[in-house]
């Protein structure tokens, strides 16, 4: 009929269930029985914290998505049998990020039981674009020699990353990495990290990060 729109359907008479809308009340059905609720308009909050905590998990997300093929798989998928390692990075990472939601030195790129190594000082130089960080070779629990090292840098502005996965080992106490030129020192953040073994006998040490200094 012209101009008249169909809110709900009867399908049984005026005591039987109906379908969609009629008025201020939506029919449901529970446990198989048809019954009759208020309309209720879902809600969508958009208060300042819940945007702030929305915006947030987006940036964690983009972030992990960088961060799924050279890190995530390799070095966290391993260790978690009812969650993805995107997943549980994610969950890790939304309580340490920036104001500007990047990462900081102190975020967990890695997650283990093999021992950290101590970290020394790391050094970027801007015109050749090498990022150079030294460590202690000293072990005191179940670090190696020989274990493979790997350093990942980061650029706040931009969200890029460079990795240099297993580039070196601890006995050698050093490990480079080429990255662009030009970038200010207070814009990169590094992490190193230790691994060792495959299969069941993989193991991966907790990151340790900082902001290095400029070289000349």
């Amino acid at each position: 009929i012209s101009g008249v729109t169909i809110m709900a359907i009867l399908e049984s008479g005026i005591m039987g269930p109906i379908k969609n809308k009629v008025g201020g009340y939506v029919s449901a059905k529970w446990k198989g029985i048809n019954y009759v609720r208020s309309y209720v308009v879902p809600s969508n909050p958009r208060t300042a914290a819940q945007t702030a905590n929305r915006t947030r998990f987006g940036a964690v997300v983009g972030i992990a998505k960088q961060l799924l093929v050279p890190i995530l798989r390799p070095y966290w998928d391993p260790f978690y049998a009812k969650m993805s390692g995107f997943n549980a990075f994610v969950k890790e990472t939304m309580s340490s990020l920036m104001p500007d939601n990047s990462l900081f030195g102190n975020t967990l790129v890695t997650k283990g039981g093999l021992e950290t190594p101590s970290l020394l000082q790391g050094f970027y130089f801007p015109s050749t674009g090498v990022v150079a960080v030294s460590y202690n070779s000293i072990t005191s629990t179940n670090g190696l020699g020989t274990d493979d090292i790997s350093l990942l840098i980061y650029h706040r502005p931009t969200g890029r990353f460079w990795l240099n996965d297993k580039g070196s080992t601890r006995s050698v106490e050093e490990i480079q990495q080429n990255i662009p030129t030009g970038f200010a020192t207070e814009d990169l953040v590094f992490w190193l990290f230790a691994s060792r073994g495959t299969g069941n006998d993989f193991l991966v040490s907790d990151s340790i990060g900082g902001e290095p200094s400029e070289g000349v």
